[in-house]
């Protein structure tokens, strides 16, 4: 009787869970690959296998994620297909937790709204389809914001955020500055003051304690800890002074849709933030509060800021967070033709974007970060990659050593990576690198690379649809004897001989 009763409460969050999946499920099967979810498919291919993060590969994030999908391609199977199952799976759970929290704070409408801005909005499109940190991630903070937020604090609801804040943590590090959030929120309620304390206790205390797994990896192994999730990124970039201002100042106007861009389209997220800001001003003039989801959407935005180079896509984690402030800017609209209006200028800005993002991110992509044109989404597309794992397979059936340029072809097949080619980013990082730094953060210079190769010590080698044209790199297979054995979708296979 119990579930069937929390059944017939829920059925509609049910039916709308299936039906955001079909959608988002779509969205992923087609969705145009991007490179980085390559590394991260690939890691997690790895850890299913046996194979643990920093000490046996490099891999510049927290380890929860390889974690979740390696345990997802043990039960299925690892593939690019299921991945993109998952990842939908994540967005589609994350556009119902903001119904959820919008059914709860208003009504039935409002969360439909909300649930309709989030399905169609570009960011959830470009990078809540992709198999990335940003869909899961930011499930796992949005779900911590809906029990600190939803209503009086019970000590579970405390729990439950703690918990969650930590997977979020531990699948992007990036969130770890929310923690000084969560606790002024605790700080500041209303409840007495030896209730705050334990509820301070009992939030620290839980989010340590799900947290021990990636601490002790941590303790383990401190520095290659530390380089794998901050070092590199502190170092990753090539970028002037100059040029970091630039780059900063242009995705910042980008992101306040001040300035157009060709690679993004930039009108819905702006119209969300502007009309979240409006409702925050109301709701402190009548209240002498700000909301905490403004307050996240805010801290967010500037966080987003900090890293170096800074990439529009890293604000898709503002999107829940600015959804649930517009819609409360319509709740808030006192007439009900002023409230119609709003939300039909807010719609028709959305739908007025919504083909050229679907034509864009799904078949051409034009201007695409990473493509930028037909000849590349014809690569970078899972149909096409499908012939290319299926190639490799054949050829790798006794689990050689493949030196490649970017792991995602070998997501799917029984190819091990050559040490330290695990990562693109690892290659891209080791030219700064000492020979005994590269050792140990087990990554490959290009140099080393190419000693590889002429040393021949890997049976395979692998050039990728950007290394096709390399010249340096086939004189060099041919210097030591590689034999093409198989090309075909833009890529090509050598052979030892």
């Amino acid at each position: 009787m119990f579930i069937l009763q929390k059944l017939k409460d829920y059925w509609i969050h049910c039916l709308l869970l299936i039906l955001s999946f079909c959608y988002n499920g779509y969205i992923a099967s087609e969705r145009l690959i991007t490179r980085d979810e390559g590394f991260y498919l690939y890691a997690s291919q790895l850890v299913s296998q046996g194979l643990h993060t920093y000490q046996d590969f490099f891999y510049p994030q927290m380890p929860l994620l390889p974690l979740i999908y390696s345990l997802f391609f043990k039960i299925f199977g690892s593939s690019w297909e299921n991945a993109r199952l998952l990842n939908a799976f994540f967005a589609s759970c994350l556009g119902i937790t903001i119904f959820s929290y919008v059914k709860l704070k208003f009504k039935l409408s409002y969360a439909l709204l909300a649930l309709l801005l989030f399905l169609t909005s570009n960011y959830t499109i470009a990078w809540l389809s992709v198999s990335q940190t940003y869909a899961p991630a930011l499930l796992c903070l949005l779900i911590s914001f809906y029990y600190l937020s939803r209503g009086k604090l019970s000590q579970v609801d405390v729990m439950t955020a703690a918990a969650f804040l930590a997977y979020a943590v531990q699948i992007r590090l990036f969130f770890v500055a929310i923690i000084p959030i969560y606790l002024g929120a605790l700080i500041f309620n209303s409840k007495s003051f030896s209730d705050k304390q334990k509820d301070l206790l009992i939030f620290i205390g839980v989010m340590l304690v799900f947290s021990i797994p990636t601490l002790s990896l941590a303790w383990s192994n401190w520095d290659s800890f530390y380089f794998n999730n901050l070092g590199y990124h502190l170092d990753r970039s090539n970028l002037s002074a100059a040029d970091v201002t630039a780059n900063k100042l242009q995705v910042f106007l980008v992101t306040l849709g001040l300035t157009p861009t060709l690679k993004f389209s930039a009108w819905q997220l702006p119209l969300l933030i502007y009309c979240s800001t409006a409702a925050t001003i109301f709701i402190f003039i009548k209240d002498r509060r700000v909301p905490l989801a403004f307050i996240l959407m805010t801290s967010l935005f500037f966080l987003n800021l900090l890293p170096n180079p800074v990439y529009v896509q890293y604000f898709a984690t503002l999107l829940p967070f600015a959804i649930i402030g517009a819609v409360t800017l319509i709740s808030l609209i006192p007439k009900n033709s002023l409230k119609i209006g709003l939300t039909i200028l807010l719609l028709a800005i959305y739908f007025y974007q919504l083909p050229a993002d679907y034509l864009r991110h799904l078949k051409t992509g034009e201007n695409l970060i990473g493509i930028m044109n037909q000849n590349q989404a014809d690569h970078y597309n899972l149909k096409n990659l499908k012939v290319i794992t299926k190639n490799l397979q054949v050829a790798c059936d006794a689990k050689q050593e493949v030196i490649g340029f970017w792991p995602g072809y070998l997501v799917g097949t029984s190819c091990r990576a050559y040490p330290g080619t695990e990562n693109h980013f690892g290659i891209q990082i080791a030219d700064k690198l000492t020979l005994e730094q590269q050792t140990k953060y087990l990554v490959l210079s290009n140099q080393r690379i190419n000693q590889a190769i002429l040393d021949e010590k890997a049976p395979l080698v692998l050039l990728g649809k950007r290394e096709e044209n390399s010249v340096k790199l086939r004189q060099l297979l041919d210097q030591a004897k590689y034999q093409s054995i198989w090309k075909d979708a833009g890529v090509e296979l050598f052979e030892r001989s």
